[in-house]
């Protein structure tokens, strides 16, 4: 497990502990270029990963009823290894309840890891 991955999972089990769940399941994904993420009623997501595969400007905006959070070549970290074929990348982890939607300034390709939590609150 990498420090991203640590931190996630502390992060995950910390809102769990708030929401006081008892029952859940991860589910861990990776997709290419999203303009929705769905998210149930009874599910919160975690962006754990960005990689956007461009040399040029970009602008990506990810909104959910919980939060908005904008990616760009300002705040993502360049992965320049000498080849064509840099990328910006980001491991901000942040987490959503109620359908994320991506609006995509310039159409670039980038591929997103997610963790969706299905879960139940305790009943009193």
């Amino acid at each position: 497990m990498n420090i991203n991955d640590t931190l996630l999972h502390d992060i995950i089990q910390r809102d769990l502990l708030q929401q006081k769940v008892k029952d859940y399941v991860l589910e861990d994904k990776v997709t290419d270029s999203p303009t929705t993420i769905k998210v149930g009623v009874n599910e919160t997501v975690y962006i754990a990963y960005l990689r956007v595969h461009t040399a040029a400007a970009f602008q990506l905006q990810f909104k959910s009823a919980t939060q908005v959070v904008n990616y760009d070549e300002k705040t993502t970290a360049l992965n320049d290894n000498g080849s064509t074929l840099q990328y910006y990348e980001s491991q901000h982890i942040t987490s959503h309840k109620g359908n994320i939607y991506v609006k995509n300034t310039g159409s670039v390709n980038f591929l997103l890891r997610y963790i969706i939590v299905k879960h139940q609150t305790k009943k009193a």
